[in-house]
């Protein structure tokens, strides 16, 4: 039996509603009760430090604290303060950022890299998905800011996105459509046409170089499929067209065959009274003149080609 004028000091557990610490003097009817604001952001304790409420200690950053137990800031938030009472915590972890359970500082774990995306209140860091690419919150793709990307966005025509990382269709194909995530994008640019880098269809860019009274235009270049630009026509060759789409140049050299010669890309007989006994001929005076005695029409090919 305890004597009048002894005191003793009474804490519940942390799982309780409230801790209480009370003072009681027995055989006296006061009694000292903790208000709310002791167990308000606090956590009961046994052993001291004690918060200015004995029994109490504010909760540390990274968590928070309702009704006298102390919980860890939940994934996807943090707290940064001390005595925080609500589950919220400090608020959502920021884009560019990921905050794992009992997270104190707002920027502490950054996303990762280019390939990886953390928008608002991000728990884990998410893969880009094949296809897209990653920006940062003020939606740029700079690569000094791969370690806080925040979001995704579609591969826009003309490029491809593979691990988050936006890059342009590669000279002498296309990207027609969105979300390609391969550099060989829609396809080889066709025939009679040339694509260069981030072509964003087939055919914007006609070989055909320039205009001639005899063929309309110009035939010194050539587009073989899957041409980033022009290519000249080789000495001695002569650039033909097997292609069908109206508007486009020559896609292919030949070598320039006997009885003619090949300038700028274009075929010519050789003139009378000449002969082209050779192939790759790229002048007027071909092999030579005509034997005396011997008749070398337009075309020949021998020096005695009619008698």
């Amino acid at each position: 039996m305890l004597k009048a004028g002894i005191k003793c000091f009474i804490i519940l557990s942390a799982t309780a509603e409230f801790a209480l610490s009370r003072t009681d003097t027995i055989g006296s009817d006061s009694a000292i009760v903790p208000t709310a604001s002791c167990y308000d952001g606090s956590y009961a304790v046994r052993l001291p430090p004690f918060d200015s409420c004995s029994g109490f200690r504010k909760c540390e950053p990274g968590s928070y604290c309702e009704n006298g137990a102390k919980l860890l800031c939940p994934a996807g938030s943090f707290g940064d303060q001390i005595g925080l009472n609500s589950s919220k915590c400090s608020g959502p972890c920021p884009p560019g950022f990921f905050c794992p359970a009992g997270t104190a500082n707002r920027e502490s774990h950054f996303c990762g890299s280019a390939d990886l995306y953390c928008p608002l209140g991000s728990s884990v860091p998410i893969k880009a998905t094949s296809g897209y690419y990653t920006v940062d919150n003020q939606g740029s793709e700079d690569v000094n800011t791969q370690l806080t990307r925040s979001r995704q966005v579609i591969c826009p025509r003309g490029y491809f996105c593979s691990d988050g990382v936006k890059q342009a269709c590669p000279g002498g194909t296309y990207g027609s459509v969105e979300g390609l995530d391969s550099p060989r994008c829609s396809g080889l640019c066709p025939e009679g046409w040339y694509c260069p880098p981030a072509s964003k269809q087939p055919y914007a860019f006609s070989c055909i170089s320039g205009h001639s009274l005899a063929t309309g235009h110009t035939a010194h270049k050539h587009c073989p499929e899957g041409s980033e630009r022009p290519i000249p026509t080789a000495e001695g060759y002569y650039a033909v067209s097997s292609h069908s789409v109206i508007g486009g140049g020559f896609g292919q050299q030949l070598i320039c065959p006997r009885g003619s010669y090949c300038i700028n890309g274009m075929r010519h007989l050789c003139p009378a009274g000449r002969y082209g006994l050779n192939l790759r001929v790229f002048n007027a005076s071909c092999t030579g003149v005509c034997t005396a005695g011997f008749y070398c029409p337009e075309g020949s090919i021998i020096d005695k080609q009619v008698r």
